[in-house]
């Protein structure tokens, strides 16, 4: 999955109708429901960043249990992305504390 905003919205909501209407295939809900369910969604737009995106359906996933997977399959990747960039910035934190304390040392 490309982690593009508009990427990752349109992911949502292939995976949103997918979930809605096995839903209904299943008897787990009517079309009121699944209605109900599409006029919350279409409320979140539009999102601002990734961010945004998680923030929203975290809130909404709560209310409507259809969309916990799609909530589960899409902000993984966006958390594992997050995770990977703190991690590299904690990395050269500590590469550019080490060279800094390698060279104080020699030069004292």
């Amino acid at each position: 999955m490309k982690n593009d905003s508009k990427t990752i919205v349109e992911e949502i909501e292939k995976e949103l109708f997918s979930e809605i209407l096995n839903s209904m295939k299943m008897g787990k809900l009517s079309r009121k429901q699944a209605a109900v369910i599409a006029k919350d969604y279409l409320k979140l737009l539009p999102f601002l960043n990734k961010e945004d995106i998680s923030e929203k359906l975290y809130e909404i996933s709560k209310i409507h249990d259809e969309i916990k997977p799609v909530y589960a399959r899409i902000i993984s990747p966006l958390e594992e992305e997050k995770r990977k960039l703190a991690l590299d910035k904690m990395r050269n934190i500590v590469r550019v504390g080490l060279y800094d304390a390698v060279n104080s040392k020699g030069g004292a």
